[in-house]
């Protein structure tokens, strides 16, 4: 499954990233432009500060975003 995925991704046929379980996210071109200008706006920013704004701006399911602002919140407290 992975290798196929990742043969999708090299032909541009989808883009996303693997989640922490394993599970991949698709995401879309207006979502990565979104992305894009939230780190141009605000310059440098920490991979917590990342990873909070993509559960904000990516349309993923519910569950989830629960799991990423936990591990976001977990990440905080390493830092």
């Amino acid at each position: 499954m992975v290798s196929k995925i990742q043969e999708l991704e090299q032909a541009s046929s989808i883009s996303g990233i693997f989640d922490e379980r394993g599970k991949y996210l698709v995401i879309e071109g207006d979502e990565w432009q979104s992305i894009k200008n939230y780190i141009t706006a605000r310059g440098r920013v920490k991979k917590t500060d990342i990873m909070t704004e993509c559960a904000k701006l990516i349309k993923i399911p519910d569950y989830v975003e629960e799991d990423l602002l936990e591990l976001v919140k977990e990440g905080e407290g390493e830092q």
